[in-house]
C-alpha cells in the first residue's frame, strides 16, 4: 500500500507540473487572443496595413491598363477595384477570422485541459486518502492480530506455569497431580 500512495502521489505531482504548464501556456494563448483581436478589427493599424498593401499590388498592377490609354486605364482601375474590395479584402477579412477561430478553440481546448487535470488531481487526492484510511486500518488489524497471538501467547505460558505449580504443591502435600502439562 505504501508503494500505491507512492505512485499516486508522485502522479499528482506530475499533474501539478502539467497543470502548470497549461496554465503558462493559457495564460499566453489569452495575450495572443487580445493581440489578434486588436490586430484583426477592421480600424487597427494592421488590418489597414494588410489591405493597403493588398490595394496598392492590385492597383499598381492596373497601372499597366494606361498603356491602352485613359479609358483602359479607367477600366483597369474598376476591375481592380472591383476584385480588391469585393474579393481580395473580404478573402483578408475571413483568413484573420479563420486565425481567430483556430485560437480560440485552441484557447478552449487548453482550458478543458486544465479542467480535466484539476478532476484528475482531485480524484488522485481522494485516492490517497481511500488508501491510507485503508493502510491504516489493516495496520491497526494487524496489530491487534499479533497483539492477541502474543496475549495467547503469554496465557498459554502462565496456564502452564500455573498448573505445573498445583502439580509441584499437590506432589508436595503427598496428593496425586490432577492435571498433565498440555504440549501446545
Amino acid at each position: 500500500m505504501d508503494d500505491g500512495i507512492t505512485k499516486l502521489n508522485e502522479a499528482q505531482k506530475s499533474l501539478l507540473v502539467s497543470s502548470q504548464s497549461f496554465n503558462n501556456a493559457s495564460g499566453k494563448l489569452l495575450a495572443l487572443d487580445s493581440q489578434l483581436t486588436n490586430d484583426f478589427s477592421e480600424k487597427s493599424s494592421y488590418f489597414q496595413s494588410q489591405v493597403d498593401k493588398i490595394r496598392k499590388e492590385a492597383y499598381a498592377g492596373a497601372a499597366a491598363g494606361v498603356v491602352a490609354g485613359p479609358f483602359g486605364l479607367i477600366i483597369s482601375y474598376s476591375i481592380a477595384a472591383g476584385v480588391v474590395e469585393g474579393k481580395l479584402i473580404p478573402e483578408l477579412k475571413n483568413k484573420l477570422k479563420s486565425v481567430q477561430s483556430f485560437f480560440t478553440t485552441l484557447s478552449n481546448t487548453v482550458k478543458q485541459a486544465n479542467k480535466d487535470i484539476d478532476a484528475a488531481k482531485l480524484k488522485l487526492t481522494t485516492e490517497i486518502a481511500a488508501i491510507g484510511e485503508i493502510k491504516t486500518e489493516t495496520e491497526t488489524t494487524r496489530f491487534y492480530v499479533d497483539y492477541d497471538d502474543l496475549m495467547l501467547s503469554l496465557l498459554k505460558e502462565a496456564a502452564k506455569k500455573m498448573i505445573n505449580t498445583c502439580n509441584e504443591y499437590q506432589k508436595k502435600h503427598g496428593k496425586k497431580t490432577l492435571f498433565e502439562v498440555p504440549e501446545v
